[in-house]
């Protein structure tokens, strides 16, 4: 077995053809209902050993890293649309809002409503011209 330390960087060369499927099929169906049972059914695998070779390869939960892959998701959405923080919940796949707002919390330091603010400050700000 090849280790891989992707630490969610959207590169999958050097992991097995198993987890370079899981990781593209939750990048193509973040926004359903996944669980790693269902990925684990469609690839034709074991959740157990998916679980364990998803785990020793990208070094993260599958959990956490579809929490992660919504996350950016989500900070898209909030920079280049005009959706509410629960449209764009629901928009990658989370049907609570009040979860969505503590995991971007969690992992970005700021509410997702604090976040599109800070990005839209920063946006507006003129910049000085380059020499």
């Amino acid at each position: 077995m090849i280790e891989c330390n992707i630490h969610y960087d959207s590169s999958v060369r050097g992991c097995c053809l198993h987890v370079q499927q899981a990781l593209n099929y939750i990048d193509n169906n973040y926004n359903e209902p996944l669980t790693l049972q269902h990925i684990a059914g469609h690839l034709g695998l074991n959740r157990s050993y998916l679980s364990s070779l998803f785990c020793a390869q990208t070094g993260t939960t599958f959990c956490q890293w579809l929490n992660h892959i919504r996350i950016k998701q989500s900070k898209k959405k909030l920079k280049y649309s005009d959706k509410t923080i629960g449209e764009i919940a629901l928009a990658v796949g989370y049907t609570s809002q009040s979860y969505f707002t503590s995991l971007f919390k969690k992992q970005v330091g700021l509410s997702p409503g604090a976040y599109r603010k800070d990005w839209f400050s920063c946006a507006e700000e003129p910049h000085s011209p380059v020499p």
